[in-house]
């Protein structure tokens, strides 16, 4: 018997697995009927805040998906930041925004296609007004007066936290109170001045 064969064989032995369905009884979301500390603890932002974000970021009242399907600027974001806030999968939003796993996997890359198409060019251009040597400066006090022994650092890269064994000296510097371990974070972004 052929390997094609073979692998047809197998396939028609295969019990019917039934495609998991969305329940269209689950309530659309609503951004207004969630407290601030609600809105904190799901999307990292207070619901003002995520207003302002979403003016900031230029996201449209309505978004018209390829779909054909029709999403709020806020809601798209919210979905997004949800996504973003904690790792889980569409199947787990659907009970949270009232929409199908493929329709919130759409939001979430026509957002983050709209945000790459507009603001690109924060991160690809160094000639930003908040870039120059006076606002670098500002950062890099800032974060030496939090007790950092960096004094040319303006910023950090969000990333992993690499636990330590506790040093004899100087552990406070060492110490991550957010993970309660000692560790440490070699992503920095630092310059120079002359």
């Amino acid at each position: 018997m052929l390997e094609e064969d073979e692998q047809f064989v197998f396939m028609l032995q295969m019990p019917d697995i039934q495609p998991r369905t969305f329940d269209p009884n689950i309530p659309r979301f609503e951004l207004d009927l969630l407290s601030d500390e609600q809105a904190r603890n799901q999307f990292r932002f207070y619901k003002d805040d995520i207003i302002r974000l979403k003016h900031a970021l230029q996201i449209p009242e309505r978004i018209i998906l390829q779909n054909r399907s029709v999403v709020s600027g806020t809601d798209a974001l919210c979905i997004l930041l949800r996504r973003f806030a904690y790792p889980n999968r569409f199947s787990d939003l659907e009970r949270i925004f009232g929409r199908p796993n493929t329709t919130l996997s759409i939001v979430v890359n026509t957002l983050l296609e709209h945000i790459h198409d507009y603001f690109r060019h924060v991160v690809t251009e160094f000639d930003q007004a908040w870039m120059d040597q006076r606002h670098i400066q500002i950062y890099a006090d800032t974060i030496h007066e939090k007790r950092a022994p960096l004094t040319n650092c303006f910023g950090f890269v969000d990333g992993t936290v690499r636990p330590i064994c506790r040093p004899t000296r100087y552990q406070r510097v060492c110490y991550n109170g957010h993970k309660r371990i000692h560790s440490l974070k070699f992503q920095s972004v630092m310059l120079q001045f002359r």
